[in-house]
């Protein structure tokens, strides 16, 4: 098993859109797509900065500060992760399931403390894998 890169953090908000706009706003990110959350239905976006780092923002009208969910890392093989992770306690939530509109393979899992680690695995042509400058 190899986690290869913190890919982005989940972080859930009361107000997607103006939280969206506020960030871009400043230039340090764009977004690269919309969604919803598998679990809740919930509208999400992915925000961007020109490294690759993201955050994924999750709505939940009723948050009423963000309220961290997961830590995301990349890996090439998200089913051999699994077995991998199993095997070091961590309990599956989810997966592993195809993300259509990440183009991405993902599991979640949790410490059994709480703490939730998601792992993906993108096709080349994900919309959240683009790195960008000022002139892109």
């Amino acid at each position: 098993m190899t986690l290869e890169r913190i890919d982005h953090v989940a972080i859930e908000v009361a107000n997607l859109d103006a939280l969206i706009e506020r960030l871009c706003r400043t230039g340090g990110m764009r977004l690269l797509r919309r969604g919803a959350n598998k679990r809740s239905g919930a509208r999400l976006a992915m925000v961007g900065d020109p490294t690759g780092m993201k955050l994924e923002l999750i709505e939940n009208p009723d948050a009423h500060e963000p309220r961290f969910l997961h830590v995301a890392f990349r890996s090439g093989d998200v089913d051999a992760t699994l077995v991998a992770l199993e095997h070091q306690g961590w309990a599956k939530l989810r997966g592993p399931v195809d993300l259509p509109e990440a183009e991405a393979r993902s599991i979640l899992m949790n410490d059994g403390e709480g703490f939730e680690l998601q792992v993906l695995s993108y096709q080349p042509t994900s919309p959240d894998i683009i790195e960008w400058t000022d002139e892109t």
